[in-house]
């Protein structure tokens, strides 16, 4: 695969991402919205949060391994934080999946 080829594939990732922050607002999303989308848009937002969750599937364990060998309580902690952040964030993704599946 050639560069400009690469780029040309995740050119509709890129998109479906600048979407859902367009969609998102201010703040972190909490729960997944209704909202109007084409089925070319569902399509690609379906795919993005299934790439992504395949990019990040071993997130949680490899966090979760530091935060027990950590010994630093701040690095610890945050550690810890990350692994609840990502939780939230997969729990997120796999809604969008679910509610875009067709």
């Amino acid at each position: 695969m050639t560069p400009s080829s690469t780029s040309t594939s995740w050119r509709p990732i890129l998109n479906a991402q600048k979407e859902l922050e367009k969609l998102a607002g201010e703040g972190p999303i909490e729960e997944v919205k209704d909202v109007e989308l084409s089925p070319e848009q569902k399509a690609l937002v379906k795919r993005f949060a299934e790439m992504h969750l395949e990019i990040e599937k071993d997130m949680i364990q490899t966090y979760q391994k530091m935060a027990v060998k950590m010994t630093h309580p701040p690095f610890k902690g945050l550690a810890e934080a990350i692994v609840e952040n990502e939780r939230e964030h997969h729990r997120l993704l796999a809604e969008l999946i679910a509610k875009y599946k067709e």
